[in-house]
């Protein structure tokens, strides 16, 4: 079991990577793979918390139904790809529960998580040394999607299609490492976010900056040097031709910037669509000013799955027990194009916090009474 542990892990922190091509950008496998564990596990004794069993079933069979009615009422749906919207965010809440499940009642997987996060940043730390220092284009074979890096200003892509979807994947894995209490690791996960250059991405860290800005001067300095040595090999100047530096130079740019206008847009109309209907869900149909999908994980989903949508988003953000700064650059982040089921997500959410395991080792000890964990 432990192997295939490691695989599952593997699986979700290099999510993006094509063992067969299927025309998608996150791939599946994770979710497939945590969905097929956790239904041989469910023929067994699981013993499952109430409270995760009565709403995960409510929030799956709510979509089952939106599904269902996406395909007995086509004309409720609007672009050439609704229909594959609507398969699209069933099976981001499948995986999305079966990843959780997975990662949350596996007694084994916050250790195997542990053991595995150093190395799986250190990993991802050196794909990104080969590809600022040698070849820029390392590793994007593996993927079926990719915009390249380096270019235009742009930073690293990492193990992802583009540097926006590597930024917050390393914001999440950083989260991660916090919740489990790996300091040195989560330094490393942080900082590769600014090795992406995505203004996105920086944008989120800006809470967990400030504080360490406060607390540990060094970090931002360091976080700083990096970001401007990664500009410098980019460009001539290390701020000209880039959005951070157009954004540095003019912070109104925002109103009139056509990438930034977009993200606004998709998480302002769902919003305002949303609370309009008055939280009724509306189903997988994309409003046509967004054209073809959201680019707001949070504003989407409260858009599909109206008031239960907002548990939802408050289930990510309780369950994810991660707080002050961290918890504003989750929230941050949940508002980005990144998708439900994206693995280091889940794990975030899922994975048990080592301040839990300590606790119900103190209480296994009786009562609580020693405070030293063994």
């Amino acid at each position: 079991m432990i192997l295939i542990r490691i695989l599952f892990v593997f699986l979700c922190f290099f999510p993006y990577w094509s063992i067969y091509p299927l025309g998608l950008g996150l791939q599946p496998y994770a979710g497939s793979f945590a969905l097929t564990l956790f239904l041989l596990q469910f023929l067994l004794p699981m013993k499952l918390e109430r409270q995760h069993l009565i709403f995960s079933t409510v929030v799956v069979f709510t979509s089952l139904i939106l599904y269902i009615l996406s395909h007995v009422y086509p004309m409720r749906t609007s672009g050439p790809l609704a229909p594959f919207n609507a398969e699209r965010s069933l099976l981001n809440v499948l995986f999305f529960w079966a990843i959780f499940y997975i990662s949350r009642y596996d007694d084994r997987m916050t250790g195997v998580l542990r053991s595995l996060l150093p190395y799986v940043v250190l990993m991802t730390a050196c794909i990104v040394v080969v590809q600022l220092l040698y070849d820029k284009n390392f590793t994007t074979s593996l993927l079926e999607v990719s915009t390249g890096n380096l270019e235009n200003g742009r930073g690293v892509t990492g193990t992802a299609p583009e540097p926006t979807f590597f930024g917050i994947q390393c914001i999440f894995i950083y989260l991660l490492c916090r919740k489990l209490q790996l300091v040195r690791t989560g330094y490393g996960a942080l900082l590769l976010v600014f090795t992406s250059l995505s203004t996105t991405a920086i944008f989120c860290t800006l809470p967990i900056l400030a504080v360490k800005m406060m607390r540990r001067p060094f970090i931002g300095a360091l976080a700083i040097m990096i970001t401007l040595g990664i500009l410098s090999m980019s460009s001539d100047s290390p701020l000209d031709g880039t959005r951070v530096g157009s954004f540095i130079a003019d912070p109104f740019l925002i109103f009139s910037d056509v990438s930034a206008l977009l993200r606004i847009s998709n998480i302002t109309i769902p919003l305002f669509g949303s609370f309009n209907m008055a939280l009724v869900p509306q189903g997988y149909i994309i409003p046509v000013a967004l054209e073809n999908r959201f680019l707001s994980l949070a504003s989407g989903i409260i858009f599909e799955l109206g008031f239960i949508g907002i548990l939802l988003i408050g289930f990510i953000i309780r369950e994810s027990a991660v707080k002050g700064a961290d918890r504003l650059t989750l929230i941050c982040t949940l508002f980005t194009s990144v998708q439900l089921s994206l693995p280091a997500l889940v794990l975030l959410v899922g994975s048990v916090g080592e301040a839990k395991i300590n606790s119900n080792r103190a209480s296994l000890r009786g009562g609580g009474l020693s405070d030293s964990p063994q």
